[in-house]
């Protein structure tokens, strides 16, 4: 079966799903990224002596951030997920 052709009006719509695409990945990579920050790479650093100790109280800033960083990826999944309808329209097919 042959996709239909995607009309202006589909890479219209087309365009909000993958900025919610794109946006899901920034967001994941940012909630990846403090949490091992948080988690692994500053104790590790603070236990070896690279940084002082002082530096552990920056931790829960970046569980903070992880956390809202996973809640809006979240979101943009959630949006995603329901704007998926218009690739059912220009292939109608939703299984191989």
């Amino acid at each position: 079966m042959d996709p239909n052709m995607p009309t202006a009006q589909d890479w219209n719509a087309i365009f909000p799903l993958l900025l919610d695409l794109w946006l899901f990945v920034l967001f994941m990579v940012g909630f990846a990224g403090s949490l091992m920050l948080a988690h692994a790479v500053i104790p590790s650093l603070v236990w070896t002596h690279h940084i002082p100790q002082r530096a552990s109280s920056v931790r829960p800033v970046f569980y903070v951030l992880s956390m809202c960083s996973f809640v809006v990826a979240m979101a943009f999944f959630y949006n995603l997920a329901v704007n998926l309808s218009v690739i059912y329209e220009i292939y109608p097919k939703r299984f191989i």
